[in-house]
């Protein structure tokens, strides 16, 4: 002021590149169709009367009230953008937690010819996770028959096998399932379907020696 008074304004500040004043809040929300807002205010004699005008008009009043709305917002982390940005955030780490799909695979037991190794292996996920087996569509409770090993790499997340071991006697159907408790999910394998059938020696083997037991069975097995 020509007295000496010096008033803070912070919706102002001034381009050096041309070498004029803009009004902060009408540039970012008005609709520039004034000078402070679109190219600069430089007739420093009226300066200070157009800036009393330009407080005071209606246009600045609303473009300084949503500036402060914006501040308070990005305070308290509830602006739009901040909702997408957590939105976002959380499928990340959905994502980044979520295991495979689990894959079954069979193999013959090496100690008895009856006996079927389901070896279950998902990776990926993140806290370590449970694994549970169903046989028969029903859950399966004999830990004794199940080995389940787990590790994790150098960025924490971790990778499941589990060996289910049955004797199979009779048509039998295995499923796998992860379960990952963060996410609340859980990740079930493609139904894994053996079958037992009788050995017709004088079928298929008719040279085989007449010691054998013609009640021996064969086991196949398939995915659902």
């Amino acid at each position: 002021m020509k007295n000496g008074e010096k008033i803070l304004r912070s919706w102002i500040f001034y381009s050096m590149s041309t070498d004029s004043v803009f009004c902060f809040a009408c540039t970012v929300f008005g609709k520039r169709d004034n000078a402070l807002s679109n190219c600069g205010f430089r007739t420093w004699r009226n300066l200070a009367h157009h800036l009393k005008e330009h407080k005071y008009s209606k246009g600045h009043c609303d473009n300084m009230t949503n500036w402060h709305e914006l501040q308070r917002r990005l305070q308290t982390n509830t602006t739009i953008d901040q909702r997408q940005q957590d939105l976002m955030r959380i499928e990340i780490e959905h994502w980044k937690g979520r295991y495979s799909d689990p894959i079954v695979t069979i193999s013959s037991s090496a100690s008895n010819d009856s006996e079927v190794n389901f070896t279950c292996k998902s990776a990926g996920g993140y806290p370590e996770p449970k694994v549970y087996w169903s046989v028969n569509k029903m859950p399966f409770q004999d830990i004794s028959r199940v080995n389940t090993r787990t590790s994790n790499d150098s960025k924490g997340r971790y990778s499941v096998t589990s060996i289910l071991t049955l004797n199979v006697t009779g048509d039998v159907s295995v499923t796998c399932i992860i379960e990952n408790e963060r996410l609340r999910e859980n990740r079930t394998s493609n139904e894994v379907q053996c079958q037992s059938r009788p050995l017709e020696l004088e079928l298929r083997l008719p040279s085989v020696a007449p010691s054998l037991d013609r009640n021996m069975g064969i086991w196949f097995c398939f995915r659902g």
